[in-house]
């Protein structure tokens, strides 16, 4: 959510990447689908390791619903208005209150983001 002005996914993955004290790269095509099979395996000892309730990814998520988000061939820009037209005040106001609600881990902590095999 945002508050109410209109946003671009290319202008939003910076930020979020500069929270979390990351590199950014050029745009590259990949499907979450073929991702989500591909580390099948990866998931099911993340959830082994976590004591998930799910350890087939696939149960979750297919990655056909992110492939579709993500994966439009067009500028694509977000409005978060009308939400606050029908009288839902809660959403944060800023850039940074959204990011510390969404991310509530510290921008300095220390991220493992590669999957175990």
């Amino acid at each position: 959510m945002n508050n109410g002005d209109l946003w671009r996914w290319s202008e939003l993955w910076p930020v979020i990447a500069a929270w979390f004290d990351l590199d950014i790269a050029p745009p590259v095509s990949l499907s979450l689908q073929q991702l989500f099979s591909d580390y099948r395996h990866s998931w099911r000892n993340i959830a082994a390791a976590n004591a998930l309730i799910q350890s087939d990814i696939l149960a979750i998520s297919d990655g056909s619903f992110a492939d579709f988000v993500f994966g439009w061939h067009y500028d694509m820009f977000g409005d978060g208005s009308k939400i606050r037209q029908a009288g839902d005040s809660s959403l944060p106001r800023n850039r940074p209150d959204v990011l510390r609600s969404a991310c509530p881990l510290s921008r300095r902590q220390n991220y493992s983001l590669t999957a175990t095999t």
